[in-house]
């Protein structure tokens, strides 16, 4: 075997070597994508869950909460209060749209939580703050993703309440 026999065999066997770890780095960044997808997920659900138990565990805020989910009057204090949390869970939503769009989060996911966004801006006062203030706050398309939920929701809503109050 010659030098340059040598050679060749080093080459190959160098080659093979690259391959080999080319494919071990797609692997890793695949699981890694993986944990950051799972991660996003359970961000986005500690939001929502932060804010629901928030709710649960203020009196007062749930009283307001309840009230505005059933279409009540609410005094500026309890309306205030609940237009922050609208405002909080906008938010969340925003984010989840985003990451849905940059495929972190599956279209399932996504789409399961699109008829919450319509129903949540039925809240007393909610889509009148929406109209005016809370879509200035948000980037475009978002506001336009906002707008398509609520065509698409409007008189299909859970609560005959909020039905009513749409179809007027």
């Amino acid at each position: 075997m010659t030098l340059q026999d040598l050679g060749a065999i080093g080459e190959l066997i160098g080659g093979v070597a690259m391959i080999v770890s080319l494919i071990y780095v797609a692997v890793q960044i695949r699981h890694g994508l993986h944990g950051f997808k799972s991660s996003i997920t359970q961000e986005v659900t500690t939001h929502f869950s932060r804010i629901q138990l928030d709710i649960a565990k203020d009196t007062e805020l749930l009283k307001a909460w309840m009230k505005a989910e059933r279409g009540e009057i609410l005094d500026p204090l309890e309306q205030r209060r609940v237009l922050q949390v609208v405002s909080s869970y906008m938010i969340g939503f925003e984010n989840f749209y985003f990451q849905y769009q940059a495929g972190m989060v599956g279209r399932d996911a996504y789409e399961a939580r699109r008829p919450v966004i319509a129903n949540i801006l039925t809240y007393t006062g909610a889509r009148d703050w929406w109209q005016n203030a809370g879509c200035m706050t948000h980037p475009p398309q978002f506001v336009q993703e906002v707008e398509v939920v609520l065509k698409q929701f409007e008189g299909r809503l859970l609560s005959p309440v909020t039905q009513a109050r749409l179809s007027s």
